[in-house]
C-alpha cells in the first residue's frame, strides 16, 4: 500500500533524511520502520494500560486496604 503525506514540514524532512542515511537505509524505508515500531509500541502500551487497569479494578473490588506509606516515603528522603 502506498501513503502520500503531504505538506510535510521540509525541517522534519531534513532530520529524516540525515536518521535514515545514518542507519545506511532509504528515507522511505526508515519512515516505513518508525511508522511499524511506532504502531507496535502503541499496541504494546494500550494492552499495558488495560491489564493495569483490569488489576486496579480487582483490588478495589477486593476491598482490600494498603497501608498509607507516606511517613516511609518520608523517612527515605530524609537520609
Amino acid at each position: 500500500m502506498n501513503i502520500l503525506i503531504e505538506d510535510l514540514d521540509e525541517e522534519t524532512v531534513e532530520k529524516l533524511r540525515k536518521q535514515a542515511s545514518d542507519k545506511q537505509r532509504s528515507l522511505e524505508a526508515d519512515i516505513k520502520v518508525i511508522i511499524e515500531e511506532t504502531v507496535e509500541q502503541r499496541e504494546q502500551w494500550k494492552n499495558w494500560r488495560e491489564r493495569t487497569r483490569r488489576i486496579a479494578d480487582e483490588i478495589r473490588q477486593s476491598g482490600q486496604k494498603f497501608p498509607d506509606t507516606t511517613e516511609l516515603l518520608r523517612e527515605d528522603r530524609e537520609r
